[in-house]
Formats: structure tokens, sequence, C-alpha cells
């Protein structure tokens, strides 16, 4: 992995060789992030002040590209160190905070001007999504969790980030297989009751209720259910309809976590299908996050699935 920096001014430094790195995608909550060190240059410590953006690259190929958010120099017994964390352009969005605003109708293209372009994220993979009428944000909410909004309003999809900084508001999900010959060196399986419902409404402030229902949850003795008031004629960013907090009240319920010795080629989002007999685990999966790390010559690849409790 090769690491470069870009500071305000546009100049472009490549660090020295690092001696670890931690690269994390993800579907998109949370957003990417990665973390480097490598020999600290007192000479470089203006460059460092001013380092606003990181490219991690691998085999010629773009691996990271994101905001710089913390760099921290060290000098002790051991030697001379810079510790770098960074996350993802979405992290421009997730900065930006709005006034409150309401837009009869909002298009894709209005609605990548004003969360994504107007942050600094310039490049974009438009999925042709359908316009929201009466759509609306709350004084305080980010750009991103606008956009997210917007995107599940229209097409019940969430954005995410490729890796070289794009935004992908459309993708193709591919499919994957893990079987025992991935030569796994850690797995948990993660089994969460708790804050799942298998119920949930939504009432209007009009009075009017929608309510939906998980039967397979409801199977294997899940009863809770949830009730949320929305109030306002509008469509507002933070809104999710009564099916979309079904199914994210279950998105932490069943979370399948595989450490592997190399890396993964999947892509978050991709649907992963698992068959692992030694471990008793086999069935479909979503891959939310690859997270991929090197130290001391030693690397590894963590994957978290999401899967189901029925």
């Amino acid at each position: 992995m090769t690491g470069y920096l870009v500071t305000c001014s546009g100049e472009i430094w490549q660090l020295p060789p690092l001696f670890s790195w931690k690269l994390e995608r993800t579907d998109g909550d949370p957003c990417d992030s990665a973390e480097v060190s490598f020999l600290y240059e007192p000479q470089r410590l203006d460059v460092l002040k001013k380092a606003v953006r990181i490219r991690l690259t691998r085999d010629g190929e773009t691996a990271f590209f994101g905001v710089v958010d913390e760099i921290t120099p060290s000098v002790t017994a051991q030697g001379k160190t810079v510790s770098l964390s960074a996350r993802s352009l979405a992290a421009l969005m997730m900065d930006t905070e709005l006034r409150a605003a309401a837009y009869p109708v909002l298009t894709e293209q209005d609605a990548i001007a004003r969360f994504a372009n107007s942050c600094g994220v310039d490049r974009c993979e438009r999925g042709g999504l359908p316009p929201v009428r009466d759509f609306s944000v709350d004084t305080g909410t980010t750009c991103w969790q606008a956009l997210c909004g917007f995107c599940r309003h229209s097409a019940d999809i969430r954005p995410r980030m490729r890796a070289d900084g794009t935004l992908l508001l459309q993708w193709k999900r591919e499919n994957w297989l893990l079987d025992e010959t991935s030569g796994y060196t850690a797995l948990k399986y993660r089994l969460k009751r708790y804050g799942v419902l298998a119920e949930q409404t939504v009432v209007s402030g009009k009075g009017a209720a929608e309510t939906v229902q998980n039967a397979d949850l409801r199977a294997i003795g899940i009863a809770a259910k949830g009730v949320t008031l929305l109030q306002g004629k509008k469509t507002r960013a933070r809104w999710r309809t009564a099916k979309q907090r079904l199914e994210d009240s279950a998105r932490d319920s069943a979370i399948l976590t595989i450490t592997l010795p190399s890396g993964f080629d999947a892509e978050p989002g991709d649907r992963v299908t698992v068959n692992l007999p030694s471990a008793g685990i086999s069935g479909s999966f979503l891959l939310r996050s690859v997270c991929e790390q090197c130290a001391a010559a030693e690397q590894s690849c963590t994957l978290e699935l999401e899967g189901s409790l029925r």
C-alpha cells in the first residue's frame, strides 16, 4: 500500500513506506475510513499541518481517497512515527449541517447539487431516481442525512462511496461464495433479539396509520411492536416508512464476522452465500463492511455480513 497526502494548497507528497495500515470499506453506515502509520520526518511537520486529503493506492489502483481527520506525530524510545486517520469524502457531507428548507419537488439532480456538490463531492454515478414531492429538512440535518433521506424515499436505497471518492446512487449487486476453502482464521456469529421489531406502525398527523408486520420474526417468538407519530404534511429527510423502520430494527439482529488471511474481492452491498458446515452456518448474507489491515508484514481481512434471525 502506498500513501499520498494532498495539502490545502494542492501540493502532493508521497508518504514514506507505511509501518501499518487499516482500511475499512462499508455500505455507507458508517462511512469508509482509513488509518496509517509511517516514519515521522520533523522537516515535514508543516506539510502534515496542511494535509487535507489522503490517497492510498495498491498496485496502481486507488484503494481509498478521503478527508484527513487527525495526524499525530510521536517521538519515543522506539522511534519517530506518525499516526493518521481519515474518512471517505462522505465526511464532507456528514460535517455540513443545513438550515430548514422545503422542496415542493426534489429531483435526483437537485439532491446531488444541494447535498453533495455543495460540500465538494463532485463525482457521482446517478441512479435515475424518481423525484420526491414535498420533501423537507430540519435545521441541523446534515447533508448526508438529507441525501440518505431522499434516496430512501425515492427508491429505498442507501447511497455509498466508491474507493476513489465517487458517490454512488446505483450499483450492481454481485454474488459471491464463502466456504471452507476460504481458510478463515476467526469467526463470530452474533444473534440479537433486543430492539428487533415484529410490527411497526406509523401514524400520520391526520391520524391515518400504516402497520407492517414480519411474520418470520413472529414465528420465532419476537413480539415487540413499534409506534411512531409523524407530524406535518411534508416528507422529512429523517422520516422512514413503516416497512423501512421494521427493516432497520432487524439490521443488527444477525451479524456474522469472519476473519480471512487475505483480501476478499467483494464490494460492500454485495450478496455472499455462506456455506460453513464446520461452524454450523449457511445461508445468504449481505456484505456490510470489509476491513483490511497490515502490521508487521502480517495481513488480514475481516468481513462483516448481515443476515437474518429467521
